[in-house]
């Protein structure tokens, strides 16, 4: 028998055990969840794989994945924007932990969004202390505005989901009727043509045919409580939702300065389209303001200036009275005003940040827009132009209107999470880009893109906090305009106005009611993306507080006496243990169990060399 030296045994030992899972360490919390997700191989049939989420507090919100075999860059977008959607979801901090997920296919899968809402989900029950059952499958994109997009491979997933012994399969709202593709070979002649020819099925009649439940969510709020059977109930019914004193005053200087342009074009009409838009948005903002609707009314009204200087502008064209750069001067003025003002007020107080940050996005707006209005062949877009000057012009009649709220902004906070959001636009931009290329919608709106740019570059936390806000709503929407998804924005508004009418925020009331009122799905992911920032920024929290008893911290997997390898070993021991000692870990606890799996290495490998030889 061949003797093997110790010390390297233990150093390898050491070293194996680093390369599982996260441990809980002592004073730490470990909650995991492990789900059975589906997806479509390259084969073309459908496999269920694995995903694990683990979820250590406490941590700073770093977030990390690890699949196998390998998944493309949207898997790691998927996970950082189900991060978000569960923080939102359940209202905890997600600086207070650290996530990994981790994904276990059996064959090599086609890169795709569609584990995003297992993944959020797998976070919630997580948290929340649900046991994961393997009975049911889910399978979605996950958006920031915790709506659940659409996924294809649908039938295969099924077919996957009942061959696993899947009891139910989650598929995304309007989903029910799922069209495919099957190839078609005809030969005519020494010629062989290949075709596809489209195809619907019933997926809840097919389900019923495999003994699998087949539902429809349209939400996050949804997955959950089907696989719970809990309702996350509203808090709050938002009519009661009262604007700020500060929009109403933004408003009623803006609709008397759109008034008076409107008054100048009458005698110097040069396009009647844009005189006729002024007029008609100036008169809806006037409505939108005697239902108490101030800040869809101040965007109205702002619409209005713009459309009535843009017209005076052209009539000055005409007339040989234009000087392009005079007007340029102009909007530098107002932006430089801009600058002052912006630097001069605190970063202490939620109100003065959520108005800085809506600020600071129109005036990076209006920059945008003056540099690309002027063309470099000396073309000058006029309307471009006027939207230039009006943006800048309304951020600085904001900051010149806003006031303290008397609500404590935690600055540490303030840092950090702007951090965090930056990444999740970033990850949400790269991910979008594929999305949209995938399912042949285009391109994610490029100002979006150029705003997560831009907070990335900046060192401002208010300026890189709101434009990354402001670029996720961007990207969301546009997901769900080019999807033609219009009939879920009553849902995404309504949840937008019960989470403000919750949250600290001044802001976020407004562009809740507004986004019902305009029908804006942007403004509605804005309201929900600043209630949530408002919430965080306010409370300073680290950690989430379940309001049931934990159920289940660390699910015991299931084991097997026959065929289990070296590293399996390793991998039950650590969670059998885990699971006996829960929370209460001491650092003698694990101690002992490195000595233990030390010892059992060096026998296992000392047994494997002694058979070899």
């Amino acid at each position: 028998m061949v003797r093997v030296p110790l010390t390297p045994l233990l150093f390898v030992a050491v070293l194996m055990l680093g390369s599982l899972v996260p441990v809980a360490q002592s004073g730490q919390a470990l909650f995991e969840c492990s789900l059975n997700i589906a997806a479509v191989a390259s084969s073309g049939g459908g496999v269920v794989g694995e995903l694990t989420v683990r979820v250590v507090s406490p941590g700073s919100g770093l977030i990390f994945v690890s699949t196998s075999p390998a998944t493309d860059v949207d898997v790691q977008g998927a996970a950082r924007i189900a991060v978000l959607a569960a923080s939102m979801l359940l209202g905890f901090n997600p600086l207070g932990y650290d996530y990994y997920f981790i994904v276990d296919a059996p064959s090599i899968i086609i890169g795709g969004p569609s584990a995003g809402a297992a993944m959020a989900l797998g976070v919630l029950l997580a948290l929340e202390g649900w046991r994961c059952e393997r009975d049911f499958i889910v399978t979605g994109m996950i958006n920031p505005d915790l709506t659940i997009g659409p996924v294809g491979g649908l039938k295969e997933k099924l077919e996957a989901t009942a061959g696993a012994g899947g009891k139910t399969f989650i598929v995304p709202y309007g989903q029910l009727n799922y069209t495919y593709y099957t190839r078609v070979v005809v030969s005519k002649g020494p010629f062989v043509f290949i075709t596809v020819k489209p195809e619907t099925v019933n997926l809840e009649e097919l389900g019923g045919k495999y003994g699998v439940r087949v539902r429809e969510a349209l939400s996050l709020r949804d997955v959950y409580s089907i696989v719970t059977g809990r309702e996350l109930a509203w808090e709050g019914s938002g009519s009661s939702l009262r604007e700020s004193p500060v929009i109403k005053s933004v408003f009623e200087e803006v609709a008397a300065l759109s008034k008076a342009l409107i008054e100048e074009s009458k005698g110097k009409q040069a396009s009647k389209s844009l005189v006729d838009k002024a007029q008609l948005m100036l008169s809806k903002a006037l409505n939108l303001a005697e239902s108490q609707l101030y800040y869809a009314a101040a965007l109205a009204a702002l619409e209005a200036a713009i459309a009535a200087q843009a017209n005076l502008w052209v009539y000055k064209a005409y007339n040989g009275e234009f000087d392009v750069n005079i007007i340029v001067n102009e909007v530098n003025e107002e932006l430089a005003a801009f600058n002052s003002k912006y630097s001069s007020l605190n970063n202490t107080d939620l109100a003065i940040v959520e108005f800085k940050g809506l600020a600071y996005v129109l005036s990076w707006t209006s920059a945008m827009l003056l540099n690309s209005s002027i063309t470099q062949s000396n073309n000058v877009d006029l309307t471009s132009l006027s939207r230039a000057y009006w943006e800048a012009k309304f951020a600085n009649i904001i900051l010149d209107k806003v006031e303290p709220a008397g609500v404590k902004v935690d600055v540490e906070t303030l840092a950090k999470l702007s951090q965090f959001l930056t990444a999740t636009a970033r990850s949400l931009s790269a991910y979008a880009v594929q999305i949209f290329s995938e399912a042949g919608l285009g391109s994610p709106p490029r100002e979006a893109l150029m705003m997560t740019t831009t907070a990335m570059a900046t060192k401002d936390p208010i300026a890189s906090l709101y434009l990354s806000a402001a670029s996720i709503s961007m990207i969301t929407a546009g997901i769900h305009e080019a999807l033609g998804k219009r009939e879920v924005l009553g849902y995404i508004a309504e949840e937008a106005l019960k989470t403000a009418s919750r949250a600290p925020s001044i802001l976020a009331p407004s562009q809740a009611l507004a986004s019902k009122s305009l029908e804006s799905f942007t403004l509605a992911a804005e309201s929900l993306i600043t209630a949530w920032i408002s919430t965080l920024l306010e409370a300073g929290k680290r950690e989430y507080t379940k309001t049931e008893p934990e159920k289940v911290v660390i699910a015991k997997p299931e084991t097997s006496t026959v065929g289990v390898s070296e590293r399996g070993a390793f991998q039950n021991f650590i969670n059998i243990a885990l699971e006996s000692l829960g929370k209460t870990l001491t650092a003698l606890s694990l101690i002992a169990i490195l000595v233990a799996l030390i010892f059992t290495a060096t026998t296992i490998i000392q047994r494997k060399i002694a058979a070899k030889t």
